[in-house]
């Protein structure tokens, strides 16, 4: 578990992300005080793409870490975003309890607090309010997600629409001539 001063930090980010802006504080601190600091070393992996979800919600806390899906078509990764303080990581697998949809690696010494689900599940039986802060959290920075998706699915859309439109002008302007 964490200290009072961690306790205190963890709150403050929580407090100040984009997920959880306007959670009450006594909230913030609730859920803080059911975290565990973990430590990462620069090249540690937060998460592994694929692998079994443990349970956990991750907030960046301090350092860095890039997040990352792989590029099945030459084998790399297409890198999503750089994850610094206040970032939320896992929340997609915390709540659907499915494998990691991304790899998270630390690009500086890393730490991040910690919520096991199960210790999510008991405050929600404990303190529902609490509880439903943290989703309704969640649930926002998700809606964030998939509208940022959408932006680039429409915007991906777009160019290929134009790319169409352009190769059939050039089909027209010069035609292929048969053999």
């Amino acid at each position: 578990m964490l200290s009072d001063p961690e306790i205190q930090q963890v709150a403050q980010l929580l407090c100040s992300g984009t997920a959880f802006q306007g959670m009450p504080e006594r909230i913030a601190k609730r859920v803080a005080a059911l975290m565990a600091m973990r430590s990462f070393k620069l090249g540690d992996k937060l998460t592994q793409e694929g692998s079994p979800n443990d349970g956990h919600l991750m907030l960046v806390v301090s350092g860095e870490a890039e997040i990352s899906i792989s590029h099945h078509k030459d084998g790399g990764n297409l890198v999503h975003r750089l994850a610094k303080p206040g970032h939320v990581i896992g929340d997609v697998g915390f709540i659907d309890g499915q494998a990691h949809s991304a790899t998270c690696i630390a690009v500086s010494p890393t730490q991040a607090a910690v919520l096991a689900r199960d210790d999510f599940i008991q405050m929600f039986e404990a303190d529902a309010l609490s509880a439903a802060q943290l989703m309704a959290g969640l649930l926002r920075l998700l809606a964030l997600r998939i509208r940022h998706a959408n932006k680039y699915m429409l915007a991906q859309d777009q160019q290929i629409l134009r790319l169409q439109t352009e190769l059939l002008s050039l089909q027209k302007a010069s035609p292929l001539r048969k053999l």
